[in-house]
């Protein structure tokens, strides 16, 4: 409680203090928070120094038609040819290592 002049007691509160306090924990915070580290700490892989690894290709067997001859058919795999005779086993090695076992 403040007193007037008049001697009357009054219930209004001074602010002054309260806004000295505010103005010094402002200034605190604003001068601190530069100081402190921003961010995580983060560990990034180096790359590997050997030989990359080669992406896995898409596995292609390819159907062709030959014009001149009736039912002649020519076979590709990833564009080399192979014989009728030899497709099971080569199919049979593209495929025995590789997790994804599509062709095309």
């Amino acid at each position: 409680m403040a007193f007037s002049a008049s001697g009357k007691n009054s219930a209004t509160i001074n602010v002054t203090p309260l806004i000295d306090v505010l103005l010094v924990l402002l200034v605190t915070f604003l001068l601190i928070t530069p100081l402190t580290p921003k961010g995580e700490g983060a560990r990034i892989p180096r790359p590997a120094t050997g030989q990359p690894a080669e992406p896995e290709r898409v596995v292609v067997l390819q159907l062709s038609f030959a014009a001149g001859s009736a039912g002649a058919v020519q076979l590709a795999l990833n564009h080399q040819k192979v014989e009728w005779s030899v497709l099971g086993d080569t199919l049979q090695q593209a495929f025995k290592t590789r997790g994804d076992k599509t062709l095309f």
